[in-house]
């Protein structure tokens, strides 16, 4: 009798674990390891994503705007107030992408430019070709993108109907 029961309940779990474990792919993760240099400001590191995200909820001297993020083709351009050169900043990938639908992207964007030359009132544009980031997905206009500021608590939601919010 032991053994009859045993299998009744054996079926249903085995369904189940067919199901849970087939049916879930939440994220392509990323490498571990240095950061992997994607583009000429883009990174991929999900440590020094990490690692962005607690710095920014400390005060911070050189507290930069996001400004607007659009996407133009692949090409992701992310408009900046505060900052000395346009080269003082990094986009960080963290290097998952959440496969919902839509997808979802995080981005951190870092200034790494001197403190003496910080100029609250300068304007840059960063351009990140996504290309580089979901070249296994093709059109990048089918993903969410967050662009976070790593100056401040705050982020940029770009939707993919072209509609961009700030949080």
């Amino acid at each position: 009798m032991k053994k009859i029961h045993f299998s009744h309940l054996s079926i249903p779990f085995a369904c189940f674990s067919i199901f849970f474990f087939s049916s879930c792919e939440p994220t392509v993760d990323a490498e571990v390891g240095d950061p992997i240099v994607l583009d000429t400001n883009l990174l991929k590191s999900h440590s020094l994503f990490n690692s962005g995200m607690e710095e920014r909820s400390r005060t911070q001297a050189n507290v930069f705007e996001i400004v607007e993020v659009v996407r133009e083709d692949n090409e992701l351009r992310i408009s900046l107030k505060g900052g000395n050169e346009v080269d003082d900043f990094q986009v960080i990938w963290d290097g998952k992408i959440l496969l919902t639908y839509p997808g979802i992207i995080n981005f951190l964007v870092v200034y790494n430019g001197q403190d003496i030359n910080f100029d609250p009132n300068s304007e840059f544009v960063i351009s990140v070709n996504l290309d580089k980031v979901t070249p296994e997905y093709g059109d990048s206009h089918q993903f969410i993108v967050n662009v976070l500021n790593g100056s401040k608590i705050a982020k940029t939601v770009l939707d993919p109907n072209g509609t961009s919010t700030h949080e």
